[in-house]
């Protein structure tokens, strides 16, 4: 089935050039009108009802935006997608304001287009489908952390996130908030889509909505928020953007997951108060003990009780010469999980950018395992 595409365009010669663009993909797109103007607009949408509505900003009559929020009061479901010169963050949250779905930049790169139709309209059917009134939700908020780099924290985050999504059909949301060096968008290989970063550029903070624009559907109930693809794109990340974030993506989500940074910087710290569980993360090697130790007493001075901070042990192997009985006589506690040593097919899983728990293999890992029985105790 073809998607059916309705162009809005003052300029004949864009129409034409976005009507090549768009048939370049066969049968996957269909354009079923064009209008010239705002008011021809109007007519146009309740005669041919179009799936996706491409809407220049300035047209003569009505604009693209009193255009798209006429639209958008009669049927709010409606997909448009603003067509602008404007690099500007203000056209962009107009845009948003008055309802549109997409924003783009001209002149029009076909690739850019098709991909943003796909989605735009991927997303429709999802809200179609869902239903017009979504369940108000209370996510519980776990938080992956370790005091030492390579203990194979995000690749528990991240596969984490997919049991639950995927195998146990919750609705999750999983933040990269290692806004430094976060290495979720290479463990998905989708390092080129939106982040964190351009939702703070943008201005698109203030709702779930606008937010949503900026989260990637990894699979089926799961979405990412990614990391800046820079360190210094942390600098602009702040607490209060992290709390914005969480305060609204709460209701939408079962569970949000994020897989911090080793560090204890303010929005790490806001991360680890308002989680409902920690999961610490070590492994059976000397300098991660040590620095776990530590980590763990910092955690101690924070206040946090013991059934929020709970320990993981990874790579674990007793031929190392370090016992489970040695890890928990040092740590002075009960250890939640020992997770086996399996390099080859954890990092497989990194060098592919597919998540474990996705592959058929990998399900038979008794990391996949260890990590399914965490998760059905848990929701």
């Amino acid at each position: 089935m073809s998607i059916r595409i309705l162009i809005a365009d003052d300029i004949e010669e864009t129409r034409n050039l976005l009507k090549q663009v768009i048939m370049l993909e066969d049968e996957t797109f269909e354009v079923v009108g064009e209008a010239g103007d705002g008011e021809e607009v109007l007519k146009m949408v309740k005669k041919v009802q179009p799936d996706i509505i491409l809407m220049d900003i300035n047209m003569p009559k009505k604009n693209g935006l009193e255009a798209t929020e006429e639209i958008m009061a009669s049927n709010p479901d409606a997909n448009v997608i603003i067509m602008s010169v404007q690099n500007d963050t203000e056209y962009l949250r107009t845009a948003m304001e008055a309802g549109a779905k997409g924003y783009i930049l001209k002149p029009i790169n076909h690739e850019e287009v098709t991909e943003l139709i796909k989605k735009t309209y991927e997303r429709g059917q999802k809200r179609t489908r869902s239903g017009p009134k979504e369940e108000v939700k209370d996510a519980q908020i776990y938080t992956f952390y370790s005091f030492k780099g390579g203990v194979g924290k995000s690749l528990m985050a991240l596969n984490t996130s997919v049991i639950f999504a995927h195998k146990l059909k919750k609705k999750v949301l999983l933040i990269d908030l290692d806004l430094h060096f976060g290495d979720i968008s290479l463990m998905t290989n989708k390092h080129t889509e939106k982040n964190v970063l351009d939702m703070v550029d943008d201005g698109m903070t203030e709702t779930f909505e606008t937010m949503a624009g900026y989260f990637y559907e990894y699979c089926d109930n799961l979405d990412i928020l990614y990391a800046p693809l820079s360190p210094e794109g942390a600098d602009y990340i702040s607490k209060d953007v992290v709390s914005k974030i969480l305060g609204k993506a709460k209701e939408h989500y079962d569970f949000i997951i994020m897989d911090t940074g080793v560090n204890f910087y303010e929005h790490t710290l806001y991360a680890l108060d308002i989680s409902d569980k920690i999961f610490f993360v070590s492994s059976m090697e000397m300098t991660s003990i040590k620095n776990s130790k530590l980590g763990l007493g910092v955690m101690k001075s924070l206040n946090y009780e013991d059934d929020k901070v709970n320990i993981i042990v990874n790579q674990s192997s007793e031929k190392f010469g370090i016992s489970k009985k040695d890890i928990e006589k040092v740590f002075n506690r009960e250890i939640l999980l020992y997770l086996q040593e399996e390099v080859k097919p954890l990092r497989l899983s990194v060098n592919r950018g597919h998540a474990l728990a996705l592959d058929s293999k990998g399900k038979s890992t008794k990391f996949y395992k260890s990590l399914l029985k965490l998760c059905k105790q848990l929701g």
